[in-house]
């Protein structure tokens, strides 16, 4: 079965933040990756990356929980 890669390099930035790993963010994710960032919700993770293949953990999940119940 063929597999479809849907990433695209796009640039993502918001609130000062622009992450390392950009051209791993999927394109169709990309626009709300940037807003979600620019409103505070989402910071990323060490050394400006943004893990979009990676697992998010509790902690990250209640983060951005807690940072949207603020605004």
């Amino acid at each position: 079965m063929p597999t479809t890669d849907r990433t695209t390099t796009v640039e993502v930035t918001g609130a000062g933040a622009s992450f390392a790993d950009t051209d791993r963010i999927a394109a169709w994710a990309a626009p709300y990756v940037a807003e979600a960032s620019s409103l505070g919700l989402l910071s990323g993770r060490s050394a400006g990356q943004f893990a979009p293949q990676g697992v998010t953990t509790r902690a990250e999940a209640a983060q951005s929980v807690y940072n949207l119940l603020q605004k």
